[in-house]
């Protein structure tokens, strides 16, 4: 995973080095996110935020590629438990101009994940060893941009795997005195994040 980074950072240099034109950016907006999957019931979208920056590297005049790092927050709420998940994202997008104002864009994201909180009547706990580490998703969306720098746009995102990972669950009996402790392998069940964003970006 590091090497593949690190070859990202180099490939990202290289198109910044020869690009016709380069601009950066800041970006926020609203998340609505819900988990899918063949194990989810009674799961509700819940509203949370992202926000972050972004390099606009222009190829051509009607082609870029533009790698985004964003603070992102997911999850769920349903009746009886909330999940917070907190991602780092990074989308690596290739945007396509179909006038001045109006692109499309598309690509793979990778998420690490910093923190999954779950609350509910009886407290908050701590379940990312429940969780895989890193999240692959695919992104696409539309994007309107104004002359001034601004834009608006909207954007779907979906996990292309299950974000669930398996554990160890202790259970603790004590009979006479004598306390027993008893590890089960608890299988992760198939969770997907699935994420519509709406956001307002400015580059400079």
């Amino acid at each position: 995973m590091k090497k593949s980074i690190l070859f990202l950072g180099f490939a990202l240099w290289g198109f910044i080095s020869n690009a016709q034109e380069t601009s950066f950016g800041v970006k926020a907006g609203l998340n609505y996110a819900y988990i899918n999957g063949s194990d989810v019931k009674d799961i509700n979208p819940t509203f949370k935020y992202h926000a972050g920056a972004l390099i606009n590297i222009g190829i051509t005049q009607f082609f870029s590629i533009q790698p985004e790092f964003l603070y992102s927050v997911k999850g769920y709420s349903s009746d009886q438990v909330d999940l917070d998940l907190t991602y780092l994202d990074l989308p690596i997008l290739v945007k396509v101009k179909f006038s001045d104002q109006i692109s499309l864009h598309v690509g793979p994201q990778l998420g690490y994940l910093i923190s999954a909180n779950q609350k509910s009547d009886l407290g908050e706990d701590d379940v990312k060893d429940q969780l895989r580490s890193f999240d692959l998703a695919l992104a696409s969306g539309l994007e309107y941009e104004m002359n001034s720098g601004l834009s608006f746009g909207v954007r779907y995102t979906f996990s292309v795997e299950s974000i669930g990972d398996d554990y160890e669950e202790e259970t603790t009996t004590t009979v006479n005195g004598v306390t027993n402790t008893v590890k089960t392998n608890v299988k992760a069940p198939d969770y997907k994040n699935g994420v519509i964003q709406l956001f307002a970006a400015f580059k400079f």
